[in-house]
């Protein structure tokens, strides 16, 4: 599976993710019939959901990058979903988009680096938490390495693609009611 491998299609890409992907790395328990916890299944993904009116961004994305993902739509919640699943198609978007145009933002970047380590190690069965948490940050006490990328790395046409895609996914515009109960736009990012 190849990916159309114009720079600004990637851009387009990533525009998204810092702001809207999900990079997916789960614990699934293995129950017994006596009800007790035997293992646990890792389970990856790496998904992007959108108002079901953007669906056609979705499926811009989807087939720019080799239609790796499927999407998902759930009407109740007027959302649409594009999912990454197979361990394969992981490894391809990694090593294709994320590799070559990194996650700026340190909440994402940590996310990245999680799900990468445990589909490059092949972790996909553990026996308990703390093995999970041992695998994958070195002690069973420490719950994340966190990813500080550095701004200053990257390219100035990088930076300002990036800026678009984490503003279109972040930033709200909303009205509210001013001091004379006239509405007044309202533009609001919110960054934890």
């Amino acid at each position: 599976m190849t990916l159309d491998n114009n720079k600004k299609i990637f851009l387009l890409v990533i525009r998204f993710c810092d702001a809207e992907y999900s990079f997916i790395c789960n614990l699934v328990p293995r129950i017994s019939k006596e009800g007790l916890i035997t293992s646990y299944r890792v389970f990856y993904r790496i998904q992007i959901g959108l108002n079901i009116i953007d669906r056609p961004i979705l499926e811009l994305i989807n087939n720019k990058i080799g239609n790796l993902g499927k999407i998902y739509d759930y009407p109740n919640k007027k959302e649409s979903t594009l999912s990454i699943t197979t361990h394969e198609n992981m490894k391809i978007m990694i090593e294709n988009v994320f590799s070559k145009y990194p996650l700026l933002t340190s909440y994402q970047a940590t996310r990245d680096e999680k799900l990468r380590k445990g589909l490059t190690e092949n972790i996909t069965k553990v026996k308990s938490i703390e093995e999970f948490k041992f695998l994958m940050y070195g002690s069973n006490n420490i719950e994340e390495k966190i990813i500080n990328p550095k701004f200053e790395d990257y390219s100035n046409f990088l930076l300002d693609y990036w800026l678009v895609g984490f503003l279109n996914g972040e930033v709200s515009f909303t009205y509210f009611k001013g001091k004379k109960g006239n509405l007044k736009p309202k533009v609001s990012l919110l960054v934890n």
